[in-house]
């Protein structure tokens, strides 16, 4: 899960960050319609994720779909 939303962040543009410990504590990315929706389809993943086993991968699907269409309207 936590690869997938790095190769997703690892796309967008980022305007700066900071990082402490050889840790990234936060990051600036530039304010673009569609990096929003991703980070709101992310966000909806990780929580969904959270909340539903891994091995339960068709609920998982199908909250997403719900998330894509609340995104898309």
């Amino acid at each position: 899960m936590l690869e997938v939303i790095k190769n997703e962040l690892n796309k967008m543009k980022v305007i700066d960050s900071s990082a402490g410990g050889g840790e990234l504590e936060c990051g600036l990315i530039k304010d673009v319609e569609d990096y929003r929706k991703k980070i709101i389809m992310l966000l909806c993943l990780v929580n969904n994720w959270v909340i539903v086993p891994e091995h339960y991968a068709p609920a998982t699907y199908k909250f997403i779909d719900v998330c894509k269409r609340e995104c898309e309207e």
